[in-house]
């Protein structure tokens, strides 16, 4: 609404967006804070493990030097952490979405590295600059958030296999969040997803989530 309503009243378009950004910000501050104490818990400890060595079959298509998309995938101490993990990126996602949807000003931060993104955002020292981050900040941040989805997507798979009643649909939502950030199969990390999901009639993911 605000954004349909931005020329008819630019103050108030204004002010409307500033309140947005801030509840937003606050909700990324707390969902910082919340993984901060995740990690300090070592029951819900993960590591890397390369990708070509995936608890999974390697995937057909080639990626032009015969690699996966991403060099590691994690594995995990257990099912639970890798669920809450892809929540939590999930949840992320959804977040960096408003945050990059608003009008910004001018003054904002111009394009930085990812690396720099990340580290700005996850910096408590530092949790004032996301007010001046940019949306391209923003967009950054929001894909590697769905690269770490992709990441868990191996262990979860297998997890999967491995059980025999309903499982939950986090890893669902997860998915198809990440999937959408990734622009589906524009993408090398969208194509390889689907193909993974889609392996050896796999039904890991409905299909009219897809959709």
């Amino acid at each position: 609404k605000m954004l349909s309503e931005w020329d008819l009243d630019l103050e108030r378009s204004t002010h409307q967006r500033d309140k947005i950004k801030r509840r937003a910000l606050a909700l990324l501050t707390h969902l910082y804070a919340w993984k901060l104490r995740w990690d300090g818990d070592a029951t819900n400890s993960y590591s890397e493990t390369s990708a070509a060595t995936s608890r999974l079959p390697k995937i057909g298509e080639s990626w032009g030097s015969g690699s996966p998309p991403f060099l590691t995938t994690f594995e995990f101490s257990n099912g639970s952490a890798a669920t809450m993990l892809m929540f939590y990126n999930t949840t992320l996602i959804y977040v960096l979405r408003v945050l990059a949807s608003l009008p910004l000003p001018l003054e904002t931060l111009g394009l930085r590295s990812s690396q720099s993104v990340r580290e700005t955002m996850h910096d408590a020292e530092h949790l004032d600059n996301l007010w001046r981050l940019s949306k391209h900040d923003y967009l950054a941040a929001e894909r590697l958030a769905a690269l770490e989805v992709c990441r868990c997507v191996p262990f979860d798979l297998d997890q999967k296999s491995r059980l025999d009643s309903c499982v939950s649909p986090i890893g669902h939502w997860a998915v198809t969040t990440a999937w959408k950030t990734l622009r589906g199969i524009e993408s090398a990390e969208g194509r390889w997803m689907i193909e993974l999901l889609n392996m050896n009639n796999r039904e890991a993911v409905a299909k009219g989530l897809w959709a």
